[in-house]
């Protein structure tokens, strides 16, 4: 940056308006904090602020202050207690997997989930509903409930036509909503308790769904017509902006208007949100307080066209944001970016005068009072930050970059030259000020660093605002005159297309996007002051700037180079993840990883869930995966995990590229060829061949070579990992069967393991649970879905070992320490 030119005037000192909102967020968010660390009943939080409200009417004025601070922290404690773990909007509770029948109000229009995953074929297709339950039927009758759930149906829609504000009566399987099972996971229980979700009901036929007599109360019918209009609305605003696209369904454009106008995430396109993240650009993909900007711009604009309004200009955008929130999911990214919008223009509309920076303090605190848990989401971390920062730093940064302009006595009309060109400079600072204060969050959030985000920023935005302005006319125009937005079919398709493109070639780039090793938060908030003092008042000739930095910098070398890998004194450690019916083991020793097969994993956010996880865990790069046998369930997650684990070898056995050859549309021959795409070496493993990785050695037992057997399990690759003087620390099997097993007892005599994977998930056959009895391990585990838990024809093998069950216990862990010992857990 440029030194500090004489012409800008030194920061002044901090307003005390600015400091109380401050001070007030800091405390609401510790008082939020301590209440999800220490679970104390709301009242004690209540009591504990009430006796020192009494305590601050006799204190003098400088103690007032802290004792009032005090009480602020309690009440914050208390609200998150009782709002999220004490006393959540549903109150329907019945037995997990339970067959129930209930009776509820229809909150939307029905959905078709399309399949997200690679081979989306292989998935049966299912029908999304949310409705508001009211009445559960039980034996002694009808019993008043409350709460929302989340509906499947495994089916496409009805063929009966289903609406908002219908009443309907359901049968079918209800289940109760999972913490977290892995590391890195979020706790769905808690999301659920803030929106009013009591669970989800599973129905396995759309025969079970029965529509009822509407409502005959007329609070009940306004309810009804409330929600079939607004469902009316987002259906026709979907099919308008579906329709003026002209792209195919499916397409990348077209996903992304729909993305862009209405917040409608398509699962086939994850490569396109990929993209739009690695690049610094995944908040154009979900409507923010960026998207609504522009809006407020056009409508700000056009009524200018007609002269100045004066306070009608503000309440007019007011106005049509709430229209807006009409026809678009009520989502929390578009809520919390609507009352930032809407507080802002109706203190402008006030008439009188505020600062935007205090006004935004107030407008957070409220949004954590509405949704506590939005304190740790990123989107909510990102979009108020960011704002304030330009709030606060944008003309000093925008000044310090380009200098101030000096205003002469004689004035003239600016060029159109001149125009674009201060707009231009006015998005760089801009892209590099919100690039670099957010640089430290996202590197601590997301693992990841994008040089180029600047440019990439500054060249999509014109392509972004275009396509919002034309999308938002074509939607008003088409609310009324359907046909009136095709008008605009080609320019959306044109601007939507060219776009992605545009971000695709930033993605080509090389060392456009680089994952980075694990970061503490800690660092992340040093170096993030570190830039914001950079920006406010730092120069050349600065020390204290200079020393903050290298310290950072210093730092972070630290972190990267030690603090990812495993603690000095384990030699080998094994992560087995929780995928359902599937497989999916981390190992690591020394400075190397690898995977042993790669489940899917279930999708909530906008980094892959493996991703997220293995960088909890304190890994972030795995070069190498081992797939043991060809079933999906062992290698479904692989496609997504290749780029950001940045998997270089993927190794398997003979049976998997057999069935390549043999059926090339399967599962097996499309991965192959992805992989082939991506630049990921393809090798073949056999039975005697050996891998090495850090100070732990694995040994493949099996399968032998021209193995007849027709089963694909029984093909599964069997390794037994050693390290130092344990020959047999792990024996991983994959979901080797009856012929396998009595093959490989037959060829190994003697065979031993500390550490087993249970073969097949746990599958009760008779040679598996003699071959676990005889190796006599110290640990199992068993990776599997509840279906498998809990077999009692285990139960003598289980007496007599540790056992662990990642539906039960989450991820479990082994660890082989250099003396010897050894130890295991789980994440529950």
């Amino acid at each position: 940056m440029q030194g500090v030119s004489p012409s800008i005037d030194p920061p002044s000192p901090v307003p005390r308006a600015r400091l109380r909102v401050l001070c007030a967020f800091i405390l609401v968010a510790l008082g939020l904090t301590a209440a999800r660390s220490f679970h104390l009943p709301s009242t004690t939080w209540f009591a504990a602020g009430l006796g020192l409200c009494a305590l601050a009417i006799a204190s003098r004025p400088r103690l007032c202050r802290v004792v009032l601070a005090g009480a602020l922290f309690c009440a914050a404690a208390a609200w998150m207690q009782a709002r999220i773990f004490e006393h959540p909007a549903a109150r329907l509770a019945p037995p997990d997997n339970a067959l129930i029948t209930i009776e509820g109000t229809l909150l939307s229009t029905p959905r078709e989930v399309q399949p997200r995953a690679a081979f989306a074929f292989l998935n049966q297709p299912r029908t999304r509903l949310d409705l508001r339950a009211d009445t559960l039927l039980t034996d002694r009758g009808p019993q008043p409930t409350s709460g929302k759930l989340w509906v499947s149906v495994r089916s496409r829609p009805p063929a009966h036509p289903l609406r908002a504000g219908d009443r309907l009566r359901l049968t079918g399987r209800f289940e109760r909503l999972e913490g977290p099972l892995n590391p890195g996971e979020d706790d769905l229980r808690l999301y659920a308790a803030q929106i009013g979700v009591a669970g989800a009901l599973a129905l396995s036929s759309p025969d079970l769904i029965q529509p009822l007599p509407p409502p005959t109360a007329l609070t009940g019918q306004l309810h009804s017509w409330w929600l079939r209009t607004r469902a009316a609305l987002e259906d026709r605003s979907r099919a308008i902006i579906a329709r003026a696209s002209g792209s195919d369904e499916g397409e990348p454009g077209r996903a992304l208007l729909l993305g862009l106008i209405l917040g409608d995430y398509d699962p086939h396109q994850r490569d396109v949100r990929d993209a739009f993240t690695r690049q610094g650009l995944a908040h154009v993909l979900s409507i923010s307080g960026f998207h609504l900007s522009v809006m407020a711009l056009l409508a700000l604009s056009l009524l200018r066209l007609t002269g100045d309004r004066g306070w009608v200009e503000p309440l007019t955008v007011a106005a049509l944001v709430l229209l807006y929130l009409l026809i678009v999911p009520a989502s929390s990214p578009i809520l919390r970016s609507a009352a930032m919008v809407l507080a802002i223009m109706l203190a402008e509309a006030s008439g009188r005068r505020y600062d935007r920076l205090t006004l935004l303090g107030w407008i957070a605190i409220a949004l954590l009072m509405w949704r506590p848990l939005d304190l740790w989401n990123p989107g909510y971390q990102l979009s108020l930050g960011l704002t304030a920062t330009l709030f606060w730093l944008g003309p000093i940064c925008h000044a310090r970059l380009w200098g101030l302009r000096i205003e002469g006595l004689v004035r003239r009309e600016i060029t159109v030259a001149e125009w674009i060109i201060d707009h231009l400079k006015q998005s760089v600072s801009a892209a590099a000020l919100c690039w670099a204060v957010s640089l430290p969050l996202v590197m601590y959030r997301f693992g990841l660093v994008s040089p180029l985000a600047i440019a990439s920023t500054v060249f999509i935005t014109p392509f972004i605002v275009l396509l919002l302005w034309v999308g938002y006319i074509a939607l008003l125009i088409g609310v009324l005159i359907p046909p009136a937005a095709d008008a605009a079919g080609y320019v959306l398709s044109q601007l939507s297309a060219w776009t992605v493109a545009c971000v695709r070639l930033f993605d080509a780039i090389p060392l456009s996007a680089a994952r980075i090793p694990v970061v503490s938060a800690l660092w992340a908030a040093a170096a993030t002051a570190v830039i914001v003092y950079w920006v406010r008042t730092g120069h050349w000739k600065d020390w204290r700037a200079w020393s903050a930095s290298a310290l950072a910098a210093a730092w972070l070398a630290y972190q990267c180079l030690f603090s990812s890998g495993l603690s000095r004194d384990v030699s080998l450690r094994m992560d087995t993840l929780a995928v359902g019916d599937g497989t999916c083991h981390l190992l690591r020793s020394g400075d190397q990883a690898l995977l042993w097969d790669c489940g899917p994993m279930r999708d909530r956010g906008v980094t892959p869930p493996l991703l997220t996880t293995i960088r909890a865990l304190g890994a972030w790069r795995v070069p190498t995966l081992i797939i043991s046998h060809p079933d999906l369930d062992h290698f479904g997650g692989v496609a997504e995990a290749v780029r950001p684990l940045g998997i270089k070898r993927v190794l398997v056995g003979h049976r998997f590229t057999q069935q390549a050859t043999d059926q090339p549309t399967g599962a097996a021959a499309m991965l192959l060829l992805e992989l082939r795409l991506l630049g990921v070496d393809v090798g073949e493993l056999h039975a005697g061949d050996t891998l090495t990785l850090g100070d732990s050695a694995l040994t493949f037992l099996a399968p032998p070579p021209d193995a007849p057997w027709p089963q694909d399990n029984d093909h599964s690759l069997v390794a037994r990992v050693s390290v130092g003087q344990e020959q047999s620390a792990i024996l991983l099997t994959g979901d080797i069967q009856d012929e396998a097993i009595r093959s490989l007892a037959a060829s190994n005599p003697g065979l031993t393991a500390r550490v087993l994977e249970l073969p097949h998930h746990g599958s009760a056959r008779p040679p598996a649970i003699s071959f676990a009895y005889a190796l006599r391990p110290e640990v199992i585990i068993q990776s599997t879905g509840p279906r498998r838990a809990n077999d009692p024809r285990w139960d003598a093998v289980r007496r007599r070992t540790t056992w662990y069950t990642t539906s039960e216990h989450g991820a479990a862990f082994v660890e082989f320490q250099s003396s010897g010992l050894m130890r295991s857990g789980s994440f529950r």
